[in-house]
Parts: C-alpha cells; sequence; structure tokens
C-alpha cells in the first residue's frame, strides 16, 4: 500500500499551517512539493513557502514526490492549482 510506505519514509516534510492576513490565506489554499535531495535546501525553501502562507511537502526524490501527490489525489484532496 503506497500511503503506509509514504507514512512511514523519513524523506517527507510536513509543513504546518498557522492564521495569518488575507493574502496568506489565499495562498493557504495553494499546495506546493518541493523535491530535492539535499535536506538543507528542502528545509529551507519549503520554511520560506510555509511562511508566505503556502502548504508544503518537502520530498528527497521524484518516486516519493510521485507517491504524495498520487495519495493525496486519491483521497479526494484537490491538488490542483
Amino acid at each position: 500500500n503506497d500511503n503506509n510506505d509514504i507514512g512511514n519514509n523519513h524523506q517527507v516534510e510536513e509543513f504546518g499551517r498557522m492564521t495569518r492576513d488575507e493574502l496568506w490565506y489565499e495562498r493557504s489554499n495553494k499546495w506546493v512539493v518541493i523535491v530535492d535531495d539535499e535536506e538543507p535546501i528542502r528545509r529551507a525553501v519549503g520554511q520560506f513557502l510555509f511562511d508566505r502562507g503556502y502548504q508544503v511537502t518537502a520530498c528527497a526524490d521524484v518516486d516519493t514526490a510521485l507517491k504524495v501527490c498520487r495519495s493525496t489525489k486519491s483521497s479526494g484532496e484537490d491538488v490542483g492549482g
């Protein structure tokens, strides 16, 4: 099951949501998936985008990112922009 594989993968980082201004709220409806093999870059870019209101998922490789996107889409969440 792909969903279990994702949950056990330590190469995926979720960034949380906080309440901010109106522009932040508009961006919070957008999901950004970052793919980079260097953890410091994933963390820095992820935090930068999160601080500006985006929902962010950072993955270490493309296969993991595709699993995350597929599992989110199959769960009924809107992954479109």
